[in-house]
């Protein structure tokens, strides 16, 4: 979405300022309109909120354990540390599972609480990315690229919460902090400029396809900010030119790093899902909901008088297109933000940098980017209950009953368009602790297994499995 795209047709009338006034416009933000009588970052924070909401029922549904999220969260129990799979995309583990190691490390055994802070350490990062971009836009930052990174939550993020533990989720809130010191270098200090420094060293090593977006960032500061390093130059700030040189230095590192194991994969198979994603991807409900949101907000701002026949066919819309694809919503959508962070993601940042100048944003296109955003919101939570009813099931049978292992031909879950076929024996100890009656087996046909419950059963005082574990 471009900067242009958040500023309703009509123009406010120019008004001539005194130096004291521009001055005084320019420090508190250039970008909000001085016409609106109330601020456009209410209904941008109430849309964050909703948004947040959102993710947090997510993950009180226990989403974060669909895919492997049950074996990453075992292992991290039985090892008391981050995961450590891919060398590559280290930094995303080490991200998202730190609040979880602290808990286990100060002695927190409660398995409901320890669900719970597993979920939250992947929301944590989009709730601070955005607090830093609202306060870069209170001093001065263009005001879109707020609307625009909750865009990119809409977009790729919701549509994939399924896989919320999925490596590529970070690349979003990672970039987006990085913009507003991109598109004007010169504004920040050099001690401010530690902070891009330090996403730039995450950036390094967490998903392959972060060598577009590494890319994006040296082209934004070559077409965009030439202007802002020859005044860093003829200023002599050499230590912010330092470090803006060192954030480069990492970009081509981690770009080289992704090429690397592009070339090199750590699983030839991913390639023929990657690819396969692409196509599934299309499919996306949320994805969708999002996409024609963005599209009725577009014509809401050229046709105002519109916006209320927009909102009307746009729920209609979404209910009578998705309402029978809610199926979809399932665990085999892992690939599906890995596409959208090389597709979508480098596309969403050329339109928020290119788009046009910066212009004043009113109250009433924020509030309306607010009302059209409601429809993803909607689809994604209304898919939320095909989980909720596997997750249901899974707890019914490892929780309350005592039947030891329970092979797949009886529990018959690996038909369920929610499951992940290969994880059942670490899914029936996530969920069913703090009492463990029932280990679930993958089918007989699935070779891969975390672990096999027939002759261990790890961390046996977290999950109080009481009996044995011999078939019924």
């Amino acid at each position: 979405m471009s900067m242009s795209m958040f500023t309703d047709v009509d123009k406010a009338p120019h008004t001539r300022l005194t130096p004291i006034k521009t001055i005084r416009v320019t420090l508190a933000s250039p970008n909000l309109h001085p016409k609106s009588r109330y601020s456009p970052l209410l209904p941008i924070d109430c849309l964050a909120a909703a948004i947040l909401i959102t993710l947090v029922w997510s993950v009180l549904s226990n989403k974060p354990f669909s895919a492997d999220g049950a074996s990453f969260f075992i292992e991290i129990l039985r090892s008391r540390d981050v995961s450590h799979i891919a060398w590559s995309r280290q930094f995303s583990y080490d991200l998202g599972q730190w609040p979880i190691v602290l808990a286990l490390h100060c002695g927190l055994e409660n398995a409901t609480l320890l669900r719970f802070i597993f979920g939250l350490g992947y929301l944590l990062p989009f709730i601070f990315a955005y607090l830093i971009v609202r306060m870069q836009v209170k001093k001065g930052a263009p005001v879109a690229l707020l609307p625009a990174f909750l865009f990119g939550m809409l977009s790729i993020t919701l549509p994939n919460d399924f896989l919320l533990i999925g490596e590529s989720q970070f690349l979003l809130p990672l970039a987006w902090p990085m913009l507003a010191y991109l598109l004007q270098p010169g504004r920040f200090s050099a001690t401010a400029w530690l902070l891009p420094v330090a996403l730039s060293v995450l950036l390094t090593r967490m998903y392959e396809t972060q060598a577009v977006t590494l890319a994006l960032f040296g082209l934004i500061l070559l077409t965009r900010s030439r202007a802002h390093l020859t005044a860093l130059v003829r200023q002599q700030r050499y230590v912010t030119l330092s470090l803006l040189g060192l954030c480069i230095a990492l970009w081509a590192l981690g770009a080289a790093i992704a090429a690397y194991w592009i070339i090199y994969p750590r699983d030839l198979a991913n390639r023929g899902a990657f690819l396969h994603g692409i196509q599934h991807t299309g499919q996306n409900p949320v994805l969708g909901a999002s996409m024609l949101a963005a599209l009725c907000f577009v014509i809401g701002l050229r046709k105002p008088k519109a916006r209320a026949a927009l909102g009307t066919v746009l729920v209609a819309i979404s209910y009578l297109c998705w309402r029978e694809r809610f199926d979809l919503f399932n665990a085999h959508i892992s690939f599906d933000s890995r596409v959208l962070t090389l597709l979508w993601l480098p596309p969403l940042i050329a339109l928020s940098v290119w788009g046009g100048e910066a212009r004043k944003v009113t109250f009433g296109a924020a509030l309306w980017f607010a009302v059209v955003s409601i429809a993803p919101l909607a689809v994604d939570l209304a898919g939320t209950d095909v989980w909720r009813d596997y997750a249901g099931q899974v707890t019914d049978w490892a929780a309350r009953r005592d039947d030891g292992l329970v092979p797949a031909s009886v529990h018959r879950l690996d038909q369920h368009p929610a499951s992940w076929n290969w994880t059942f024996p670490s899914l029936s100890i996530a969920l069913g602790a703090p009492h463990v009656g029932s280990v679930l087996e993958n089918a007989p046909d699935v070779a891969w297994q975390p672990f096999n419950p027939a002759t261990e059963l790890p961390l046996a005082a977290f999950a109080g499995y009481r009996g044995t574990l011999a078939r019924r």
